[in-house]
């Protein structure tokens, strides 16, 4: 992770670099460890994976967006 002079933060994951305001960045924190958190989840019951569930809102801008 590398902060540049425009104040934009360059964290390379891999052979990708993101260039990210910081803002994201805490809400791309957010939206992973809430990742892992389902991953380490018990399984749910087959009848209650079968249903559709809703998109959880994502973090980082007003309304649930992503900040462009």
């Amino acid at each position: 992770m590398t902060r540049c002079s425009c104040g934009h933060i360059h964290l390379a994951v891999g052979p990708v670099t993101l260039r990210l305001e910081e803002d994201v960045l805490r809400a791309l924190g957010h939206t992973l460890v809430e990742a892992i958190q389902k991953l380490e989840a018990p399984p749910a019951h087959e009848a209650e994976a079968s249903e559709p569930q809703a998109p959880t809102a994502a973090h980082g801008a007003p309304g649930g967006g992503w900040k462009q």
